[in-house]
């Protein structure tokens, strides 16, 4: 499984400026560090599903280099279920993007963010890899080489509520529908990687890659 334009042959088209000083060129590059990035994470998630036997809730994300616990798990989860663990995924820990790609917050694996749509309960929450505050110009990059030649606009505020990073349980926090809140008029309910925009609130880009869809 593989959604990404690192998977697939780039369709590179020009990106426009987004007023923030980055150039087209350099957007470009920023988006394919996310696109690598996020499809080592996705590969790696795959491996420890396939050849571990990771289950669902057994999927471990918790690494020191956080400086916190969001990510450990209630109980503890085997080696070989951890993305960071020589056994498991076996990825270098990374903490923050380059930068130029966003305003230096951290990276998130999420377990609340939902494109199913209304009436929606914490069976359709997604776990997901998140990139927040991404730069408008990155973000439009981003979207434009997945061929959405628009802004990706929601309706929810995600970063202004209580976002559930993931620790093995899944919780109903906001839907990613689009404006409309219901999947109408917005490719976000039909794609499994993408920027979008924040309506209201903190009006911020997010890049998300859902690593288990569990609303479809």
């Amino acid at each position: 499984m593989c959604y990404l334009p690192l998977c697939l042959t780039p369709l590179l088209i020009p990106a426009e400026g987004g007023g923030d000083g980055v150039s087209e060129e350099q957007a470009l590059l920023h988006a394919s560090t996310i696109f690598q990035m996020s499809s080592q994470i996705e590969q790696a998630y795959m491996r420890m599903r396939i050849m571990n036997s990771c289950g669902d809730e057994e999927i471990s994300f918790h690494h020191a280099g956080w400086g916190h616990n969001d990510y450990q798990h209630p109980s503890p989860i085997r080696d070989d279920c951890n993305l960071y663990h020589a056994d498991g995924g076996s990825l270098p820990f990374i903490k923050t993007m380059p930068a130029g790609i966003n305003d230096g917050a951290d990276i998130m694996f999420t377990s609340d963010a939902m494109d199913a749509p209304l009436p929606n309960s914490s069976s359709d929450a997604n776990l997901s890899f998140m990139i927040p505050n991404v730069t408008d110009s990155v973000c439009r990059a981003i979207n434009r080489q997945l061929g959405f030649d628009e802004v990706l606009m929601d309706q929810n505020d995600y970063l202004d509520s209580s976002v559930t990073l993931y620790k093995g349980t899944f919780d109903a926090g906001d839907g990613l529908l689009g404006l409309s809140n219901d999947c109408t008029g917005t490719p976000i309910c039909d794609t499994p990687s993408f920027c979008f925009t924040e309506s209201s609130g903190g009006q911020k880009n997010i890049f998300v890659t859902y690593l288990l869809d569990r609303g479809r």
